[in-house]
């Protein structure tokens, strides 16, 4: 059984299970297009938020991007390795056991379902894949606390601890943003099936 196949017989607003509510991903235009917006989003932010004290520095503009380019990729790097995390405790652990039976034992697994999830574990795992798009919420404090030097080192009219808490706010605003667009399946998952 395949994401899609569950995916088919998806409500349109979820399913609640033992292990969280599955939500229906968006159509794969709607996911592109959210990606590619949060990209932007993720490329500009910097520009708006340096443009409210308005008097900052050319180099105190181009360091205001860095946090939210960060909360982007490394919030999608952490996804990619916290969903391969979780298909390989789904998956890879029947599949080294069959493995281990075949090559140590000389004994061919019993059946094929015996490697291969069930629905419930498939379930399992698709509501574990789209908790973990939470990585770009909790790549976002340490990003944010890292950006305070930022605000404190920007010379400006405006003092240095409101710039400090705009950008960490904001830092943490877009993490959580991307969280949520994550789990409810507008951004698309970082790997294939």
């Amino acid at each position: 059984m395949d994401r899609a196949t569950v995916y088919k017989d998806l409500p349109a607003d979820g399913l609640e299970t033992p292990y969280g509510r599955l939500y229906r991903p968006q159509s794969q235009g709607a996911q592109i297009s959210a990606l590619i917006a949060a990209f932007a989003a993720s490329m500009s932010l910097g520009s708006w938020v340096a443009a409210i004290p308005g008097d900052l520095s050319t180099a105190a503009q181009v360091v205001f991007h860095i946090p939210y380019m960060l909360v982007f990729f490394v919030g999608y790097s952490l996804w990619v390795a916290r969903i391969n995390a979780v298909v390989f405790d789904t998956i890879g652990r029947s599949v080294l056991k069959a493995l281990w039976q075949l090559i140590v034992h000389r004994k061919q697994p019993d059946a094929r379902e015996a490697i291969l999830p069930s629905r419930e574990k498939l379930l399992e795992m698709l509501v574990k894949a789209q908790k973990a798009g939470a990585s770009f919420r909790g790549i976002s404090w340490p990003i944010a606390a890292l950006s305070v030097p930022v605000g404190l080192l920007s010379e400006s009219s405006t003092p240095a601890m409101l710039l400090v808490a705009l950008l960490a706010a904001t830092t943490l605003a877009w993490g959580f943003i991307l969280g949520f667009l994550g789990r409810r399946g507008w951004l698309p998952f970082p790997e294939g099936d």
